[in-house]
């Protein structure tokens, strides 16, 4: 079977999961669970399997009176329950506006999301960690993958086969764009 997520504009953009058997019988309530109670517009979902039967699912919302994007992320059970906060686990609540997660497994029932950030006027890339309760496990916020300054976006991760990452990015820098690449291992070191 397979667990599935998206954005559902019938209630105010929320996002939404359910599980479908490997014959295609769905599994949970009737049109999915829904991940996070807020109010605020929840967008871009993207997920990934939690390695127990669950999956953890990130994406760019309005936190609770905040005027700006965040990351936000919930864990599900294979039974449909959220395991974290009713109202999601802030993944990085920065000034400013974060989006276009994308995640992959830590490979210990947690996971690694990166997103496209603005906090400091320029679109730069960072990442954070979540562990299987919902606790990050870097830099409050996140770790950002360069201190060069540059505009950065479309990034794309993959693990790194030791619970960190590897996530490659289109950057114009020195007036031209260029492709850059970037480690970061198990504690959110860039190496």
């Amino acid at each position: 079977g397979a667990i599935v997520t998206w954005q559902d504009e019938r209630s105010s953009a929320r996002i939404y999961a359910q599980r479908a058997s490997a014959s295609g019988t769905l599994q949970w309530t009737t049109d999915g669970v829904t991940l996070c109670n807020a109010t605020a517009a929840q967008l871009s979902p993207a997920i990934v399997s939690d390695g127990a039967g669950g999956a953890i699912v990130a994406w760019h919302g309005y936190g609770l009176g905040s005027p700006d994007l965040g990351i936000y992320a919930q864990r599900v059970d294979a039974s449909g329950t959220a395991l974290w906060s009713l109202n999601a686990v802030p993944i990085c609540t920065a000034t400013g506006y974060q989006m276009t997660p994308a995640i992959i497994s830590d490979g210990f029932s947690g996971a690694i999301v990166k997103w496209q950030d603005n906090r400091g006027g320029n679109s730069e890339i960072y990442a954070q960690r979540v562990n299987g309760s919902g606790a990050v496990r870097w830099t409050s916020d996140g770790v950002a993958l360069t201190k060069a300054i540059g505009y950065q976006q479309y990034p794309r991760i993959t693990p790194d086969g030791t619970s960190g990452a590897i996530i490659a990015w289109q950057e114009y820098r020195t007036g031209d764009f260029g492709v850059y690449v970037q480690r970061l291992d198990a504690a959110g070191d860039v190496r």
